[in-house]
């Protein structure tokens, strides 16, 4: 692979990993999920060319690794909100079951 193509697998991989962070971000994990299938085929070529080993990609490297920590922050919080809003919605339901039992 020449030096160009590795740069072009590198750049397109960290656009996908800034378009999921938009989006989750924008609490669109459908879009999310959407991108998912393209950004594994550029980790499994980026892999596979062990790109990230060397020297001379040490900022991608540290760059694509900020991406993906920072994308998996905001999953993580979008996750904890739906679990906080899972729990509310269960007490609702008790509530109104123990209403409906005592009317």
């Amino acid at each position: 692979m020449t030096h160009k193509n590795d740069i072009q697998l590198l750049r397109g991989l960290s656009d996908i990993l800034e378009k999921q962070l938009e989006l989750a971000r924008h609490h669109d994990m459908a879009g999310v999920n959407r991108l998912l299938s393209q950004s594994e085929q550029l980790v499994v070529k980026i892999a596979a060319a062990d790109l990230l080993a060397g020297p001379e990609y040490a900022e991608w490297h540290n760059r694509l690794t900020d991406l993906y920590e920072e994308l998996q922050l905001v999953l993580s919080s979008r996750k904890d909100a739906v679990a906080a809003q899972i729990k509310l919605i269960n007490r609702g339901v008790k509530l109104l079951s123990a209403y409906k039992g005592n009317i």
